[in-house]
C-alpha cells in the first residue's frame, strides 16, 4: 500500500477491517462507500480509469454506469480469487502481481 500512495495521478481510497466474535476480521460498509465513491466522481469527471481492488460481483451495477459515462474500470485481481462477472464486465483485469509494471506505464 505504501507504494501505491506514492503513485503520481492515483488516489487510493482504503475501507476498513473490523475485528468480529470469532477473531476474523472483515470489511464493513466498504463496497458500498466504493461503489459512491465511483459513481460520484465519474459524475463530476475526477477520473478517466477506475481501478477497482474486488472480486465482489456486487460492483456490477455500479461498473456498468461508471462505464455508461464513458469511464473505464480495470479490475484488479487476485489470482486464487477471480470473479468471472467482473472479468466479463470490466474493461480490463490486471493480475495484483502485475500492478506495478502496470502503473509504470
Amino acid at each position: 500500500m505504501a507504494y501505491l500512495s506514492k503513485v503520481k495521478r492515483l488516489d487510493l481510497y482504503l475501507g476498513r477491517l473490523e475485528k468480529r466474535p470469532n477473531n476474523h476480521k472483515s470489511e464493513n460498509g466498504v463496497d458500498v462507500k466504493l461503489a459512491i465513491d465511483m459513481l460520484s466522481l465519474a459524475y463530476h469527471n475526477n477520473y478517466d480509469v477506475a481501478l477497482l481492488i474486488s472480486n465482489d460481483s456486487d460492483f456490477v451495477p455500479a461498473i456498468k454506469e461508471v462505464q455508461s459515462l464513458g469511464k473505464q474500470v480495470y479490475n484488479i485481481s487476485f489470482p486464487a480469487t477471480k470473479c468471472y462477472h467482473l472479468n466479463k464486465v470490466c474493461d480490463k483485469t490486471i493480475k495484483v502481481n502485475d500492478v506495478t509494471n502496470f502503473l509504470k506505464e
